[in-house]
């Protein structure tokens, strides 16, 4: 058995204890207290990676690692991502938690009494870990993050297209803000099939709160008309100010196949609901 092989052996049996060196250090940098939850998570997660590392030191090749730390991290990247706020809870402690790790690490190999090429093998191996690591973190947080924004997204999408029930049979869907790709497809996909379960037979589509009506939210409106005829129910346009009239005609935008009033009330007053 080389010495290198034997260094492998001697991380990965000493693991909890540097995991828990590695933890204590962590925490002592920290501004506030860490329940005991989190401590017992990150002392696993810590264990765990430094028997990697150990098992990384006896393969050969750096392509070989990588494929091996995907198959390990996936299984903590979850637990380790959804515990940080913010990209530099990551990033902020990682130098001089390296250094740390890295100390510990040439303690071991001077105690061994590891050759030179041997220890630079080992020092190569464990910063390449160590910033596959990060990198892989990074990623995993950023998808996270994208998630959450994209749930945070659909909420305040769902908070912001009310269907308002007006009288038996009719209610109203008023737009409000700016309308882009995802929030129409939202609606279709999630509001249209809520008003045929409402039992009216009359929908208003208020524009009068949307800034622009351009070719997204044209194709919206139609797409709209056309479901909600097939559902047995008319659909009346209301809202559509006297600027943005006039760039739908510039825009050769034609609205003529589609029931329009300048207001909800004359909506409710004219046509027969």
């Amino acid at each position: 058995m080389t010495k290198k092989i034997e260094f492998s052996k001697v991380l990965i049996d000493q693991a909890i204890v540097i995991a828990r060196e590695l933890t204590e250090y962590s925490l002592s940098v920290l501004p506030f207290d860490v329940p005991k939850e989190v401590i017992d998570t990150t002392v696993k997660y810590q264990k765990e990676f430094v028997t990697f590392l150990g098992k990384a030191i006896e393969i050969d090749s750096e392509q070989l690692v990588v494929e091996e730390f995907n198959k390990w991290h996936k299984v903590f990247v979850e637990e380790q991502t959804y515990m940080l706020d913010k990209i530099s809870s990551l990033v902020s402690p990682y130098p001089n938690f390296r250094l740390f790790f890295q100390k510990k690490i040439m303690s071991l190999m001077e105690e061994m009494n590891l050759s030179i090429k041997e220890c630079f093998f080992i020092i190569g191996r464990f910063n390449y870990v160590l910033d596959i690591s990060l990198a892989d973190s990074i990623l995993a947080y950023e998808h996270y993050n994208d998630v959450k924004h994209k749930q945070i997204k659909n909420e305040v999408i769902e908070l912001a297209s009310p269907v308002v029930p007006l009288r038996n049979g009719v209610a109203v869907l008023p737009l409000i803000g700016s309308m882009d790709l995802d929030r129409t497809e939202h609606l279709l996909k999630y509001t249209v099939p809520k008003i045929g379960n409402m039992g009216i037979n009359c929908l208003i589509l208020d524009c009068s709160g949307i800034y622009t009506i351009d070719i997204e939210v044209t194709a919206f409106v139609f797409r709209m008309n056309d479901i909600l005829r097939l559902l047995g129910i008319q659909m009346l346009v209301t809202g559509l100010r006297p600027e943005l009239a006039q760039s739908m005609v510039q825009s050769g935008i034609d609205f003529s196949s589609l029931i329009t009033f300048s207001s909800v009330k004359t909506a409710l007053d004219t046509w027969k609901i």
